[in-house]
């Protein structure tokens, strides 16, 4: 396990900002070198982040380096908002969810199965295949940041400190968009 090793002396934390700043501007302006040290320090990180989204550890370091080679190609247009920590995991994050989505399968509804349970929304299963159709449509119109915590929340099943940490926000907020959200999508299928 890495350790945490941020300086807790002002002084100090002020000069790895410095510096980490001054590795930013190197690798913006295509420094090779100051990207390098850059993965060295945060890919780990990084990758811890996004194996929370897949099965395997092979699929997590290939979407690590695909996140590292956007956030490469994007680093002359960060605007250093957040820290380069945020940045890079929030890149990475998004890197897995965009795989998970064009990965997830689409589950098929059996007739024969119709009478053996209902799904959470109180249907049939028969009645279930046009409840998730509606339910996509419904998560395709909300706006990126509710789908992505909605998807986190029910397909991930991710907990609301997980989703807060990936989602770059804290937990209530997490909690506050994904209620929100449910209450647009049952107002958009019709579910009191």
């Amino acid at each position: 396990m890495a350790r945490d090793r941020t300086p807790t002396h002002p002084r100090a934390a002020s000069k790895l900002e410095d510096a980490e700043e001054e590795l930013v501007a190197r690798a913006a302006a295509g420094d090779r070198v100051a990207f390098d040290v850059i993965v060295a320090r945060h890919s780990d990180s990084m990758k811890r982040a996004v194996a929370r989204f897949v099965v395997e550890p092979r699929d997590a370091a290939d979407l690590v380096q695909i996140a590292l080679e956007k956030a490469y190609a994007a680093l002359p247009t960060f605007r250093r908002e957040s820290s380069l920590r945020t940045w890079l995991h929030r890149i990475a994050t998004n890197t897995a969810l965009n795989h998970v989505r064009a990965n997830a399968p689409r589950k098929q509804v059996q007739v024969e199965d119709a009478n053996l349970a209902t799904t959470p929304f109180r249907t049939t299963r028969v009645s279930a295949r046009g409840m998730m159709r509606r339910l996509t449509e419904a998560l395709d119109v909300l706006p990126e940041r509710q789908r992505t915590i909605v998807e986190m929340r029910l397909l991930r099943e991710l907990s609301f400190a997980e989703i807060a940490e990936a989602a770059g926000c804290s937990e209530d907020a997490a909690k506050m968009t994904y209620h929100r959200a449910m209450e647009r999508i049952r107002e958009m299928l019709g579910d009191p």
